[in-house]
């Protein structure tokens, strides 16, 4: 009777161990989180990743009782890994009609904007129409909507419409050093990005604004776990349902 029962309980603690990695690997889950620096949306301050998007990202992962480690790389390195990669969270994405079916998205958390800004001393530069912005080359990032966007309207490096670089401020330097005649950006990005390189945001301006469409988002490459994929979009609903989601904007606003 004593060797059945030993047996039975043997058996139990042996199930009951097998089951708890089923059970708990779900919710013990470390979520990778993958961003670019992009001020004010997402970027490095002290060591730490910050930013407008950054904390939507955290207050959602945090509702949604997920761990997760935040880091940043250069942006064609990070897309190129969300997408070879399952149940690894990218931020702050533009969701376009290329990439629509290669993502599960999560929000929008932000209206997409998006100009062309010139130095306010280059009085030559006349942008009345797009295609007038063949004249002159555009300084770009590699992999950015909005470089996707001008590859599809007839611009190119052939061309020398376009000189593209694998980081965002690369351009912007270069606009101050007279290497490009344009570079794209959004107000409030360009801003940010000018003042952590010293640059003097008061000699740009804004040479032609581009009708866009769509937003920013977080988002799963598609055929990640659907229970993740739900988990993280209830984190975000909840943040939107409160008045948390607010507070964030005002105050980058």
């Amino acid at each position: 009777m004593i060797y059945l029962l030993s047996r039975a309980l043997r058996y139990f603690l042996c199930s009951l161990f097998l089951l708890l990695p089923i059970s708990f690997a779900y919710s013990e889950q470390h979520l990778e989180v993958l961003t670019e620096n992009w001020p004010p949306f997402n970027y490095e301050k002290e060591g730490e990743v910050v930013g407008f998007a950054t904390e939507i990202v955290k207050a959602t992962l945090d509702n949604a009782g997920l761990a997760y480690t935040i880091r940043l790389g250069v942006w064609k390195g990070i897309y190129d890994k969300v997408l070879s990669q399952n149940d690894v969270l990218v931020y702050t994405i533009t969701r376009t009609k290329e990439r629509e079916n290669l993502f599960d998205w999560i929000g929008p958390f932000a209206k997409r904007e998006q100009s062309l800004f010139k130095l306010k001393s280059r009085q030559d530069i006349k942008i009345d129409k797009l295609d007038d912005a063949k004249k002159y080359l555009i300084g770009l990032q590699e992999g950015d909507a909005i470089t996707i966007d001008l590859i599809q309207s007839g611009f190119s490096e052939e061309a020398k419409n376009l000189y593209i670089f694998d980081k965002r401020i690369l351009a912007y330097r270069s606009l101050f050093a007279g290497r490009v005649d344009l570079v794209t950006g959004h107000d409030i990005t360009v801003k940010y990005q000018l003042a952590l390189e010293d640059l003097l945001y008061d000699e740009v301006e804004k040479a032609y604004e581009f009708d866009v469409e769509s937003g920013f988002y977080m988002a799963f490459k598609k055929n990640s776990n659907p229970e993740l994929v739900a988990r993280v979009r209830a984190g975000f609903e909840e943040l939107k349902a409160s008045d948390q989601l607010n507070k964030i904007v005002q105050k980058y606003h």
